[in-house]
């Protein structure tokens, strides 16, 4: 749409276009005081892959206008929300125009997630970021305005479009490069966890280290679900000697990390440590085994964040799992995953 202003008027679809993993959606709207407030949601535009809500693509940009108070409700597709939507409510002025807008953009550091900035006019009101492979990519169908909805009629649309950009191909390199003994089980191009996504089917020992990066993300609902960031197994989930040679989740009630690893001495056969994260940023996570050069019949455990020790013990070779399958996997079959996380440069290296 270009500079000659419109008047929302119901089922008005004005095109269809191709939507992408890189894009910006914008419109400048003209905001009217004088509609009723009769309980009912009024639109002003939507871009949709076909449905109202609820769809991954239902709600690629949206602006209604609340029930029942002069303020709009902006909408940008969220895939690791209940409605696959994030919605921020805004202020307009009577008589005033704004540019609302969307833009959804591959992070250059890790193109698996794209990050989404929703803005009016140009000051950045909310953002967060999704597995890029969980967005939407097909047919939009753009309104001003939809079928579902009563028509913000009083309200005028101009200078409405949409724009793509070219997707990022991620080129890994190898975390293990010039390393002996070691496994590389996810490369530099961060995945985001998934139920059930083994990412390697590996060989136990009693001298080890792993270590992965891993991205915080604060946008999860605190449900009292423990989400799972990366597990590393010998089958099971806990309880076991092998279940948790190493683990990483994020806690039910807070945005803090739970970093479990293997230890016969503990509940569980486990040891438990907590760490903070900080939103949207990368950290290196790592748990070395080795066994005791003053004691060769224990092992010795480090836990690391970055460079900082954050756990550490002492116990039996005996009780290690120092042998049989390991599986390791972004996103273990048993919780919900940590879907707003990213996971790259998981590696594990044996010892003799």
């Amino acid at each position: 749409m270009n500079a000659c202003e419109i008047s929302p008027a119901p089922e008005n679809r004005i095109t269809r276009v191709d939507s992408a993993v890189n894009y910006k959606a914008s419109a400048e709207i003209f905001c009217a005081h004088n509609m009723p407030l009769n309980g009912a949601w009024k639109n002003v535009v939507q871009m949709t892959a076909g449905g109202d809500i609820g769809n991954i693509g239902d709600r690629t940009f949206a602006v209604y206008r609340y029930p029942s108070e002069n303020r709009m409700y902006m909408t940008v597709t969220d895939p690791n929300l209940n409605l696959k939507e994030k919605v921020m409510p805004v202020d307009c002025n009577e008589g005033e125009w704004n540019t609302y807008s969307v833009e959804v953009r591959q992070v250059d550091e890790s193109p698996m997630h794209v990050k989404y900035t929703m803005f009016q006019d140009d000051v950045e009101i909310f953002s967060s970021g999704y597995a890029a492979s969980s967005g939407y990519e097909g047919s939009l169908k753009v309104y001003a305005s939809n079928g579902w909805h009563e028509s913000a009629s009083e309200y005028s649309v101009r200078n409405f479009y949409f724009q793509t950009f070219d997707e990022v191909v991620c080129a890994g390199s190898d975390p293990c490069a010039g390393l002996a003994d070691c496994t590389s089980i996810i490369d530099s191009c961060a995945v985001s966890p998934q139920r059930g996504h083994l990412s390697a089917s590996l060989s136990a020992s009693l001298n080890f280290k792993a270590s992965a990066d891993v991205m915080c993300n604060h946008n999860m609902p605190l449900d009292g679900n423990w989400r799972n960031v990366l597990h590393m197994t010998g089958g099971g989930n806990v309880g076991n000697s092998g279940d948790r040679v190493f683990g990483i989740f994020r806690k039910t009630r807070e945005n803090q990390l739970y970093i479990a690893v293997n230890d016969p001495t503990g509940p569980n056969n486990e040891r438990v440590h907590s760490v903070d994260c900080n939103d949207g940023e990368w950290n290196n996570y790592s748990v070395e085994v080795r066994q005791s050069e003053e004691n060769p019949a224990n092992v010795k455990f480090m836990l690391k964040q970055d460079d900082t020790v954050v756990g550490e013990g002492e116990y039996p070779a005996s009780g290690a799992y120092s042998s049989g399958d390991l599986g390791a996997f972004a996103g273990s079959e048993w919780f919900k995953p940590a879907t707003s996380y990213y996971v790259k440069n998981f590696m594990y290296q044996t010892f003799e």
